[in-house]
């Protein structure tokens, strides 16, 4: 489901401005969505949760240039 939010995310930037996907957290799950790549807010610490956001657009741009590296 994580990954294809962000393939979903990558697609609708191309026809809409979406940056960001954020989560709110389980604390306890917090190492599993750092392993791909998302950040925790400090401001944003609770009692059981924690909101996290990843940019996908240093993602999207290692895929074109692999893709264009593919292609030469």
């Amino acid at each position: 489901m994580l990954s294809q939010s962000v393939a979903y995310a990558i697609k609708l930037n191309t026809i809409s401005a979406c940056r960001f996907i954020t989560v709110d957290a389980v604390n306890e799950k917090l190492g599993f969505y750092a392993k791909f790549g998302f950040v925790a807010t400090e401001e944003a610490i609770g009692e059981k949760t924690t909101l996290m956001y990843f940019n996908h657009i240093a993602l999207s741009k290692m895929i074109r240039e692999h893709d264009r590296q593919i292609t030469l």
